[in-house]
């Protein structure tokens, strides 16, 4: 799983760093959300590390996983969705909603400044 967490943090920031460096040079105001997302093909088991000793182990279609990633001399916090396959659908259909939530409010920033 750690191969697939690395691979989706690498993608979500390469495509965050092409974005800005395609819209800053226009010198224009842009929004992104880069979401790293890892697809599993079969539902996995979350556990939680406390004081060095795991909890109990559930399985879990979604969830997510928080990391130091070093982009640069200093570490940064990254989220990554973690999503099994069958559910992936409900997972889309819950970003369209995210979206379409922050368009109107990014809709609403421009009109009252």
């Amino acid at each position: 799983m750690y191969e697939g967490l690395d691979s989706a943090i690498k993608a979500a920031m390469f495509w965050f760093e092409y974005d800005r460096g395609n819209y800053q040079q226009y010198n224009v105001g842009y929004a992104t959300l880069s979401v790293p997302l890892l697809v599993t093909s079969f539902p996995f088991f979350d556990f939680i590390m406390d004081k060095g000793q795991p909890t109990d182990r559930e399985i879990r279609h979604s969830g997510y996983f928080v990391g130091h990633y070093p982009f640069s001399k200093d570490p940064e916090n990254i989220m990554t969705v973690i999503c099994d396959v069958s559910k992936l659908g409900d997972l889309i259909t819950h970003f369209d909603f995210l979206f379409d939530f922050l368009f109107e409010e990014i809709k609403l920033l421009r009109l009252n400044p």
